[in-house]
């Protein structure tokens, strides 16, 4: 394998559950995060004694979590899992590119900002789009987002990460923000905010029909308090304002949930207690 040395940067849920995907697909992990590092450390070792109890040690012994962003300056694969904000993205590319080689590939795993305007922020050459779905370890699909005019490098990139990760579909989309899921997936859940205020018909109701009728594991309200209502409304925020659309104005419901803190499974309370 010609990528065993990959860093993550940013250590939320997102991050951190890449880093037990790729150790446990052999890859070595430099991470950094401005966080603590004991704590994040202590929270990957617990996913890995729980999922793999008996190689987690070994597994976690591969990992290096670090404050020193300097100590990323030889690895050529960044994965970027930082929060979904623009001055967050390009501050962090500002200090990337101090000290990475002008080729070193960043993938981002945003799922909602518009990565030519983050192509401004770095070598829009080397930026890839790397929607990566939670858990990493059993969503199969990966979405991925090239440059129009993708080097060569990146075609490599992209043959080893396939070959990495075998166990995944992957779906390759020009420059559009949003991808596939995420474009459709908020439309469909703005829709189920509005729908149930408009009818009255329950929560319950809406989430129960649309498991059984249309076999999805979550209705829209149980997903939302999945991904997290803030995120939710952050999402659907960005999507209104950038694109236009008003399918994506978020919907009364949402706002009020998050004011009052329901932020689902998270926070132990969203459209349902936890």
């Amino acid at each position: 394998m010609i990528y065993d040395h990959m860093s993550v940067i940013g250590l939320g849920t997102i991050g951190s559950k890449l880093i037990v995907y790729l150790l446990v697909k052999g890859v070595s992990i430099t991470a950094y995060t401005r966080s603590d590092v004991k704590s994040k450390h202590a929270y990957i070792y617990s996913i890995l004694t729980k999922k793999y109890p008996e190689n987690a040690d070994n597994l976690i012994g591969k990992l290096l979590i670090t404050n020193d962003i300097n100590t990323l300056k030889d690895i050529n694969i960044i994965f970027d899992a930082t929060y979904e904000d623009y001055y967050v993205k390009e501050k962090l590319y500002g200090l990337l590119k101090e000290i990475l080689d002008k080729d070193s590939i960043i993938a981002t795993t945003t799922s909602s900002l518009d990565l030519n305007k983050l192509e401004n922020f770095c070598n829009p050459l080397t930026l890839i789009g790397f929607h990566v779905f939670n858990p990493p370890d059993k969503m199969r699909l990966l979405e991925i987002n090239l440059p129009a005019k993708p080097t060569i490098d990146i075609d490599v990139f992209v043959q080893n990460i396939q070959q990495l990760m075998n166990d995944k579909e992957f779906v390759f989309i020009p420059r559009i923000q949003g991808y596939i899921c995420n474009r459709l997936l908020f439309i469909y859940i703005n829709a189920a905010f509005n729908y149930h205020q408009s009818t009255g018909i329950s929560i319950s109701d809406i989430d129960k029909a649309m498991e059984l009728g249309t076999n999805v594991p979550m209705g829209p309200f149980r997903l939302s308090d999945y991904i997290g209502n803030d995120v939710t409304l952050s999402i659907l925020e960005q999507f209104h304002k950038e694109l236009g659309d008003e399918t994506y104005k978020p919907a009364d419901l949402i706002v009020k949930m998050v004011n009052e803190g329901s932020l689902g499974r998270k926070a132990g309370r969203g459209f349902y207690a936890y």
